[in-house]
């Protein structure tokens, strides 16, 4: 080899460059171990160099040697710079990562300071923008510019107050503000290397040979900083996947900034691909993901028993995400080892989001809000020194007084002794209630995870895979607060000391969490790796899946946003400072796709799904008619339950193919006919739900299993109104809220929810037409003024009363809630003064029938309404919200409020949806002797008008229809149908089930609709 050479060794993938370039190094460091000069290999990252590692160790073994070779060393690119730094006696100190967008910031606020920014002014402070400007920055350095060379190629392009200045500049400042704190980021730190080894003749690092391999593309930094080190090695080999063929075009730019930075010193050297192996291809497609996954993972399990090692396979997908779910529960059920290579988001992991829910607890804008409070002590994260029934009585208990947040809401509950926990946590986080600095609040969180944390995965038995990532996740965080310290530490060292609030605290430790994550380590011995186009090992395997060949996904349809959209690197190219990347090229999914398909070497399997989760149709990847290898691939459809009972991934999936095809297996294995017993009803639950207009038991339709005797319905001889009205509505509505007994648990909330609302205003209008009955006052007599006096004093009295309640808990905005139903009110009994006339006056007010009567307001209590069904008596009870006599007290008007203003017609009641009016006069009918209710009217308090008007005495024949109604609804709930069967969509609209009904798995057309 000659000194300072520098050679380029180019080829297709896998001519066997990299082979090529290991035997000489190995050959070279083998000659004499103790006198030859040191090699270093550069690599693109630490997984490339473990597997030029394993490469080198074969060699080795091939050769009869021992594992490793003497004097070779491989190093990632940035590892290289700090090597050859400090092997020169070069100090420096480099800053966190997680520390660059503090720089940043200081450096921002300094030019808008000085009054240099006006486009970013307004948003320099958001972490989007640091994100951005950061990501900007990394490109301008990497295209091998400083900010002096930046601003000087655009002052000759670009208008002085251009954005693009702006940013430049302050490029420029955040580079000022580390050589202030005398610090590095990675890239700055190559600038230094670049310039320090710039020209030396001499050869400080006393190399023998330094290699290049296993980059994709290089960048302008990167080529500069080897070229400055090919002085230090007596030669420099550069191995590039680059060929004159069009899916390498985006290779080309790296290949031209070679040649220009090198020029005459680069000597090139081809190797072409000696014989090209195009092994037999498989396409199929499938309904979905799922099925197409279990298929994949149908055929990996086949290779496993053909004894196929694990590390010959490879699963691979365009992107993970779409994929983790199928993945996961497909190997899952074929109980096959695997691994899926991915880097894990640190905020994803169950117990980061249990302590950053426990350390959040006590921010001021929603200071130990009863939910997160009951989230931290049911985690089984949390340390608990109480038993479970100690945290069931404090959620009942904590809902029923209307704890939403505050200590003093968590002080009020009644409950013995030491049996709130939610104490002992508000006591805790006493210290972070005041200003400190970010080592205090480190410190507390430190005593709080001491005090509370409990790995379950420390128990016996638990999976090594879930005890890794909760031990990882947790060292992850430490670090972060260590981060956190590190930053305050040269913050103040530069910036002076700060103290900050609880809050700010939080903020920045949201932002640094935001950005965390680390790998997954595979821990089984045996398992298949699955894992994204771009983490493929650059090496052969027997058999590779590429599932997923989808438009959209294969090739991935990327744009970025902000400061590096493709509009915006391409007006920096224009002022002549190129920061594209080539893998924005057009041509880098065509070229991922064909290395991934090049390194099959006995079979390639190509999949893809034909419809989304959700139903949308998916169209097929172009790709496969873009590759002559493949060109011919016919996929042929594959039906999930047929491929089950032809080679299934586990007894259970077997049994389950043959339910569904209603098949029997050629010998039924005593095995298959317990999974039969133990999974049959499941099955044809799932069948009948699939069934169209499927009325039967597993869609509330209990008709015959009552019939049977095989279900019992518990006869009640007393109903309310409301819940007639939902059985109307729809009898599986009604059956789930009152016969299963699930309600939809809201949780408490500061200020009026819309049945506070609606309890408050039917108390105001009580106690004020109560004080105008007493004083023998007539509404439409009086005077506006007194009206509002009034009605004031009914304001007062009503929300007196609300205090009370011990499910109100007011607001910051409880004076404009208040104001809102003043206003309301206010409306609505003008509203009132004109519509009342002589014929009739408001006289009863909150009136129970059937029911005891409240004593502090009520003086008219009627009796149920009572009447008969097939099975026997019951009783209806209500309340009527107002009752309105004639003077001669011989005929009544009935009054219901409703908070909503939309339409009730008659027919509401004939068809059982709305029946309140008419149960209100058959009250009256049977519970005052001599008053004849002629009419009912529905009151809306929003609008002030009348939303609904029943007119007894013109249609004679409403009431017996209503109460036919009521007695099919009450022989309908005796003898079990609770069909899935609203009466019009609407009804579906506010309904508290719409997560458990299944209307939407079956076509059905409404009975309300034509």
């Amino acid at each position: 080899m000659m000194k300072s050479s520098i050679e380029l060794i180019s080829g297709p993938y896998r001519a066997g460059k990299t082979t090529s370039l290991l035997a000489d190094l190995a050959a070279y460091a083998g000659m004499s171990p103790l006198r030859q000069k040191p090699v270093i290999i550069v690599v693109p990252s630490s997984r490339y160099k473990k597997l030029l590692e394993s490469r080198l160790s074969q060699i080795s073994h091939a050769a009869g040697k021992v594992p490793g070779l003497f004097g070779i060393k491989i190093m990632p690119f940035y590892d290289l710079c700090h090597f050859a730094l400090r092997k020169a006696g070069v100090p420096f100190k480099l800053v966190p990562e997680g520390l660059r967008p503090v720089f940043l910031t200081k450096a921002m606020v300094r030019l808008v300071g000085e009054g240099k920014l006006n486009s970013l002014a307004g948003i320099y402070h958001m972490a989007g923008t640091h994100r951005g400007i950061l990501e900007l920055i990394d490109e301008l350095e990497r295209a091998g510019l400083s900010p002096r060379d930046a601003l000087a190629t655009l002052s000759a392009q670009a208008a002085t107050e251009s954005r693009h200045v702006e940013i430049a500049r302050v490029y420029e400042a955040y580079w000022q503000e580390l050589e202030a704190a005398d610090l590095y980021d990675e890239r700055k730190l190559a600038y230094k290397a670049r310039e320090y080894f710039a020209g030396k003749g001499a050869n400080i690092l006393g190399l023998g040979i330094l290699a290049v391999d296993g980059f994709d593309r290089f960048n302008r930094l990167q080529i500069q900083v080897l070229e400055s080190l090919s002085g230090q090695c007596e030669h420099m080999s550069i191995c590039f996947d680059y060929a004159p063929l069009p899916e390498y075009q985006w290779k080309q730019k790296s290949v031209n900034d070679l040649h220009a930075v090198f020029g005459n010193r680069l000597m090139e050297r081809s190797i072409e691909r000696s014989t090209e192996i195009k092994p037999p291809t498989i396409g199929f497609k499938t309904l979905d993901r799922f099925s197409e996954m279990d298929e994949v993972v149908r055929r990996v399990k086949r290779d496993r028993l053909d004894d196929l090692a694990a590390d010959e396979i490879k699963v691979v997908v365009r992107s993970l995400q779409p994929y983790r779910a199928a993945v996961k529960a497909a190997f899952e059920k074929a109980k096959v080892p695997y691994f899926i290579d991915e880097a894990i988001e640190l905020n994803t992991m169950p117990l980061i989001k249990f302590v950053r829910r426990l350390v959040s607890l006590p921010q001021s804008q929603c200071d130990f809000k009863r939910k997160d409070v009951l989230l931290v002590l049911n985690s089984p994260f949390f340390n608990a020194d109480f038993d479970s029934q100690t945290l069931v009585e404090l959620d009942r208990t904590s809902l029923k007084f209307n704890c939403v947040q505050g200590a003093a809401d968590w002080h009020k509950l009644p409950l013995k002794g030491n049996s709130n926990p939610a104490l002992g946590l508000i006591q805790s986080f006493a210290a972070c209630k005041q200003a400190g600095s970010v080592t205090d609040f480190v410190h507390e969180i430190e005593n709080l995870l001491a005090r509370y944390l409990r790995l379950p995965s420390d128990q016996e038995y638990s999976d090594p895979a879930i005890n890794w990532e909760e031990h990882e996740a947790l060292r992850a965080f430490k670090t972060v607060l260590s981060n956190l310290v590190i930053e305050e530490t040269l913050m103040t060292r530069h910036y002076g000391p700060s103290r900050l609030s609880y809050d700010q605290f939080l903020y920045n430790l949201s932002l640094a969490l935001d950005n965390t994550n680390f790998r997954r380590k595979n821990i089984y011995q045996d398992a298949i790796t699955v894992c994204s186009a771009d983490l493929v090992d650059n090496r052969p395997f027997k058999k590779i899946y590429i599932a997923g060949l989808i438009e959209g996904e294969f090739p991935k349809r990327g744009e970025r946003s902000g400061f590096l959209s493709r509009d915006e690197v391409r007006q920096w190219c224009q002022y002549g400072i190129d920061i594209e990347n080539p893998r924005q090229h057009e041509s880098f999914e065509l070229s991922l796709f064909s290395s991934l398909i090049e390194r099959a070497r006995e079979q390639l399997i190509l999949s893809r799904p034909d419809f989304e989760h959700g139903g949308e149709e998916l169209m097929p990847s172009f790709f496969v008619d873009a590759i002559p290898a493949i060109r011919q691939t016919r996929f042929g459809h594959l039906f999930a339950a047929s491929e089950a009972a032809r080679l299934p991934l586990s007894t259970q999936d077997l049994g389950a193919a043959y339910l569904w095809l209603k098949a029997e297996p050629q010998s039924a294995s005593d095995l298959l006919e317990s999974f039969r017993s133990r999974y049959g009803g499941a099955i044809s639950l799932v069948r009948s739900r699939t069934e169209s207009g499927a009325l039967n038991q597993y869609n509330g339709n209990l008709r015959e299993m009552v019939a049977l005797g095989l279900l019992a319905i518990r006869q009640k001889s007393s109903f309310s109104v409301s819940r007639l009205n939902d059985y109307g509505k729809c009898p599986f509505r009604y059956w789930v809220s009152h016969e299963l007994g699930y309600q939809l648990v809201k949780e408490p909330e500061q200020g009026l929810d819309s049945r506070l609302k609606g309890n408050v205003n039917h108390k105001i209008l009580e106690l004020f037409y109560y004080d105008l009955r007493k004083a023998s006052l007539h509404l439409p007599d009086l005077q506006e003024s007194e009206i509002f006096e009034r009605l004031d004093r009914a304001v007062e009295a009503g929300f007196d009363w609300l205090s009370r309640e011990p499910a109100f808990s007011p607001s910051k905005f409880f004076v404009f809630e208040k104001n809102e139903i003043v206003f309301r009110l206010r409306g609505f009994i003008l509203a009132e003064k004109n519509r009342l006339n002589g014929d009739f006056v408001p006289t009863y007010f909150e009136s129970p029938f059937g029911m005891e009567a409240d004593i502090d307001s009520h003086e008219l209590c009627l009796p149920a309404v009572i009447s008969r069904a097939s099975h026997g008596e019951f009783r209806l009870r209500g309340k009527i919200d107002r009752l309105d006599l004639s003077s001669d007290g011989t005929r009544a008007r009935l009054i219901d409020y409703k908070t909503g203003s939309s339409s009730i017609k008659p027919q509401d009641a004939i068809d059982g949806r709305n029946m309140q009016l008419a149960v209100y006069a058959l009250a009256v009918r049977g519970g005052m002797p001599g008053v004849a209710p002629i009419k009912g009217q529905y009151l809306s308090i929003s609008s002030g008008g009348i939303s609904g008007r029943v007119d007894f005495d013109e249609d004679d024949q409403l009431l017996p229809a209503v109460e036919q109604k009521i007695v099919s609804i009450v022989d309908g709930i005796a003898a079990g149908d609770f069909s899935l069967n609203p009466f019009k969509d609407e009804d579906c609209t506010n309904c508290d089930h719409r997560s458990i009904c299944r209307i939407t798995e079956f076509a059905r057309q409404p009975q309300g609709e034509d």
